[in-house]
């Protein structure tokens, strides 16, 4: 007995070390911003390492918003990589905001990458955080980007859109590592939602739920309303760095459906929850 003991002592006492390795090596510190941007309260911020095995690199990455504990229902990914682009990804955001319940953001978090340059990088996040502290401060909106773009050698010579796989996989990789959700879902920086688009695409989920799917598609548009299961972004972000030389992010993400789908079925919404912003509104939105 005495050596059984002994025994179930030292698996327990070699899990609890192998667990505090483990949250030693994902775990990263939340610190204060410098107080310059917040308006109201502060707004936690760190640094976090991204290792790139494909490449044998790693991205050094800079967060700002309140990380969760708790696990949602959604994290909503977008990629801005527009130079020009500030005005529609501050829509963008608006829509997110007017279109969701305090509910919907509590079971939420809108997970911007900047990826264009320092400097449009720099005025981006602080035009988020002047216009939308609270919602930073919740947690309901969390924004990365590469601390020295520099670092990323590997991209250099890539086009642009071979650097958005990449870019979309970072995303997908910081997602996985950092945010507790139950789905993924691609959105565009240059979208508007519709009304109650959360709801409308609970109720899919729950007539889906008897179903095996790989991809619901609440929208028409190249890239924006692709929803996945959380625990099948590892082979999305997998398939998106291997041949993020063969195609362009949207092209790649339904190859990998018709690739991967092992015959579980695809939903396709009838209508569109996301539609591109007009040229019109985009316009008056800078006047203003």
């Amino acid at each position: 007995m005495k050596i059984i003991s002994m025994f179930f002592v030292t698996v327990a006492t070699l899990y609890v070390i192998w667990m505090l390795n483990l949250l030693r090596r994902y775990y990263f510190k939340w610190e204060k911003t410098n107080g310059n941007f917040a308006r109201e309260g502060p707004i936690p911020s760190g640094t976090v390492v991204l290792p790139l095995s494909y490449w044998s690199h790693s991205a050094k990455l800079q967060v700002v918003g309140r990380q969760r504990a708790i696990k949602g229902f959604q994290t909503i990914g977008i990629l801005m990589n527009e130079k020009d682009g500030k005005d529609k990804i501050m829509r963008t955001i608006n829509s997110l905001i007017e279109e969701t319940t305090e509910k919907d953001q509590m079971e939420t978090v809108v997970l911007i990458f900047l990826s264009v340059d320092q400097s449009s990088n720099f005025q981006i996040l602080k035009e988020i955080i002047s216009m939308f502290p609270t919602y930073m401060s919740s947690g309901f909106l969390q924004v990365i980007y590469r601390t020295n773009p520099s670092d990323t050698n590997a991209t250099s010579t890539l086009e642009s859109w071979q650097k958005d796989n990449i870019d979309y996989g970072m995303l997908i990789m910081f997602a996985q590592r950092f945010i507790f959700s139950k789905y993924f879902l691609f959105l565009e920086y240059n979208v508007t939602c519709s009304p109650g688009f959360v709801f409308t695409m609970k109720m899919d989920v729950e007539f889906y739920s008897k179903l095996p799917w790989m991809m619901l598609q609440f929208s028409q548009l190249k890239l924006a309303g692709r929803f996945y299961h959380y625990h099948d972004l590892h082979k999305l972000l997998n398939y998106l760095w291997i041949f993020h030389q063969k195609l362009p992010p949207e092209a790649l993400v339904e190859l990998f459906v018709d690739i991967r789908g092992n015959a579980k079925s695809t939903g396709v919404r009838k209508r569109n929850l996301f539609q591109y912003q007009l040229e019109e509104n985009l316009i008056g939105a800078s006047a203003t």
